[in-house]
């Protein structure tokens, strides 16, 4: 990152700080913070990933596998519910936006970090390197 916006992210801390009640320390800076809980919660959404819903449906795989060896009834709607789940989660791996690294893009406030190389950049970038 530039040191403009080093700066300026330094500046917003400071501000927080100051603006804390004095009986209330600050978190320490490597502290994490918590933003959201199993399921990801954010802000009040709720944000289910691809591979939540993989793990979900292997759970329930391994559920339906776990009691039909113990001979519990019929599991077939949790095999079929299982794999629907299954096969809902491997289509989001391609329908969602933004899914490879190829498209992510700095951005500080709307506007983007590092312009875009053009392809004559990138290949002096490669030849200096």
């Amino acid at each position: 990152m530039s040191d403009k916006y080093m700066k300026e992210i330094e500046e917003i801390l400071k501000q927080a700080e100051d603006a804390l009640p004095k009986d209330r320390a600050p978190a320490p800076r490597g502290a994490p913070k918590a933003v959201g809980g199993p399921l990801g919660r954010v802000s009040g959404k709720i944000r289910i990933s691809a591979t939540k819903l993989m793990l979900g449906s292997f759970g329930l795989l391994l559920l339906a596998l776990i009691l039909g060896l113990l001979g519990v009834g019929s599991v077939i709607h949790l095999v079929v519910a299982g794999l629907v789940l299954f096969v809902i989660a491997y289509a989001l791996f391609f329908v969602r936006p933004g899914g490879s690294l190829s498209s992510y893009e700095k951005r500080w406030r709307g506007r983007p970090i590092e312009d875009r190389l053009t392809v004559v950049d990138r290949l002096k970038r490669w030849l200096k390197s």
